[in-house]
């Protein structure tokens, strides 16, 4: 655990790690990479991608993830409200940042009548935030918190990849999903 922040004059608990996880390589492709990297003309799978619900399949692919984020020092401090105020308004900027790009690329998504029903204004989470980073830090927040070198990482793959519609709504599953409901449907 290093101690940082991302607010200026302000000292926090972080993860010396932050894990991220990419879901979507399907049975079918790496299957094929094997066939391909061996010369195998026959392609044998237990059972098609499309018989497994993406549900189930995310859970299992990423239990072990889970876990063990649920288990790091800042998560056990976030659930059981030990997280300095700090911590959390870090938290918070962090999200900002995801969340403006996530939605930033479905607002193109929906403009380009590309967005097939998958983006939803009841899950908005931009002007809550900056709410809660107004609240939490001051009027001046945007000038006293920073974005960590990891969430700029993240938010740039999402300005990169956000309106193809599959891997925003992937983006966007898993950004839901797990910020909102705790991964837990």
């Amino acid at each position: 655990m290093q101690k940082s922040s991302t607010m200026e004059g302000a000292t926090a608990q972080w993860p010396e790690r932050i894990w991220v996880v990419r879901h979507g390589q399907s049975a079918g492709n790496v299957a094929r990479d094997h066939a391909e990297a061996n010369n195998i003309t026959l392609i044998e799978l237990e059972h098609r991608d499309a018989d497994v619900p993406l549900s189930a399949a995310l859970r299992a692919g990423t239990r072990a993830d889970h876990e063990d984020a649920e288990r790091s020092p800042f998560v056990e401090h976030l659930v059981d409200g030990r997280l300095p105020l700090a911590g959390y308004a870090d938290l918070a900027a962090q999200q900002h940042a995801v969340y403006r790009a996530l939605e930033a690329a479905g607002d193109r998504l929906v403009a380009a009548g590309a967005d097939a029903g998958l983006v939803f204004a009841e899950l908005e989470r931009v002007p809550a935030i900056e709410a809660d980073l107004t609240y939490l830090v001051g009027d001046d927040w945007r000038a006293r918190v920073r974005v960590l070198p990891a969430t700029a990482d993240y938010v740039a793959r999402l300005e990169e990849v956000g309106d193809d519609l599959p891997r925003y709504a992937a983006h966007a599953y898993t950004r839901y999903l797990g910020d909102l409901s705790g991964g837990q449907v």
